[in-house]
């Protein structure tokens, strides 16, 4: 079993990967579509959908970039740290889904309770400080444009769900 992920090494790739350059930014995400295309092609149909049914609003572009830069400092964590397992399908996507759908519910009728919802997720987790990561990219800019809010305070829970989606999808591979 690998052992998790600590915040310190988390906070360095955040640095990493906003100061990539643009060859290596091109490189690494072509290396995660080949990896990970199913992972990919959802964060790509988040982009113009939302991932809550009956909801038709969706994130800005600013906010967009900001959830798909989160899920690559995300994914890249889990390729440095030897978290990387078979591909996701779409198959695993809805039963992760299904899977984290109890969560989604009670988070989505009190949304302010996202730390205290996601603290209770971490005991016992394989990946605890990782989520406490995605929780604290939600509520706050980890790049450096700190006066631009980094997800508006009602897609805080949208944006959390698909980082947790994605991470237990990709965790749920190493048990098979």
């Amino acid at each position: 079993m690998t052992k998790p992920i600590p915040m310190a090494a988390i906070k360095e790739m955040v640095v990493e990967v906003t100061h990539l350059s643009t060859n290596s930014g091109i490189e690494f995400l072509q290396d995660l579509d080949m990896a990970q295309p199913v992972v990919m092609e959802y964060l790509h149909y988040l982009e113009d959908k939302s991932l809550i049914e009956n909801d038709t609003s969706v994130f800005s572009r600013i906010e967009y970039r900001y959830v798909y830069l989160i899920t690559v400092v995300m994914l890249k964590m889990l390729v440095s740290s030897h978290r990387w397992f078979d591909e996701v399908t779409w198959d695993d996507i809805n039963a992760t889904i299904r899977e984290v759908q109890p969560f989604a519910t009670e988070l989505l009728r009190n949304p302010a309770a996202l730390p205290d919802l996601v603290e209770q997720l971490t005991e016992g987790h394989a990946e605890p400080e990782l989520l406490r990561f995605l929780v604290e990219a939600t509520q706050k800019r980890l790049d450096d444009k700190p006066n631009l809010p980094p997800i508006r305070v009602k897609y805080r829970p949208t944006a959390f769900l698909i980082f947790y989606t994605i991470l237990t999808a990709v965790l749920n591979k190493e048990e098979t």
